[in-house]
């Protein structure tokens, strides 16, 4: 995957200011002005290392650095409404129906070691509000929808408990309103669920 760094300052006029930009150690461009970097990162058990100095016309010499470390987020849900056999897809919520959430978040360590889900800290948010079912390990959640008009956002921020790895995603819950459908029961064959 690629990065893209963006730095701004209101102590260094970066506009005049010579930036220097170094990954894992290495320079990789100087030059005046240029706030932006692209970095392609490695996978989920490595490190890279940004550092970032800069420069100004009057010599201001100011420098930052921080670590990426690539992580995995997931949500996957659906709703406890019915759905058919043979339904392809999955359940959507129709009003005053419940949606279960589950947040997949995948923290390797350098050492190929894997965050225990019991080692996060999930903060969960229905349309902004934070849910009282976060907190520590608690990777699900069950929200009751009432509305019938617009979509439902439901979001969550993961970090281990020691502030390395952090990730956020946000899904869209749309309503789907309910319908009838008939299907023939048939004597000898039984319910034809495919008319």
């Amino acid at each position: 995957s690629v990065a893209k760094i963006t730095i701004d300052s209101y102590l260094v006029d970066l506009n005049r200011a010579a930036i220097s930009w170094f990954v894992d150690g290495v320079r990789q461009d100087t030059a005046e002005g240029k706030t932006e970097l692209s970095v392609t990162l490695g996978g989920l058990s490595t490190e890279t290392d940004i550092r970032v100095r800069t420069i100004d016309f009057s010599g201001v010499d100011a420098s930052f650095s921080t670590t990426l470390r690539p992580t995995e987020l997931e949500i996957l849900w659906e709703a406890d409404t019915y759905t058919p056999p043979l339904y392809r897809g999955r359940a959507l919520p129709s009003p005053d129906s419940r949606v279960s959430a589950y947040a997949a978040a995948r923290f390797v360590r350098p050492n190929n070691v894997r965050v225990q889900q019991s080692d996060i800290i999930y903060t969960w948010r229905f349309n902004g509000a934070i849910l009282p079912e976060s907190g520590r390990g608690k990777s699900s959640v069950h929200i009751l929808i009432t509305g019938m008009y617009g979509e439902d956002t439901l979001s969550v921020e993961v970090e281990s408990l020691d502030g390395k790895f952090n990730a956020s995603q946000t899904v869209r819950v749309p309503p789907s309103p309910p319908h009838l459908t008939l299907y023939r029961s048939h004597p000898l064959l039984g319910i034809d669920y495919y008319n």
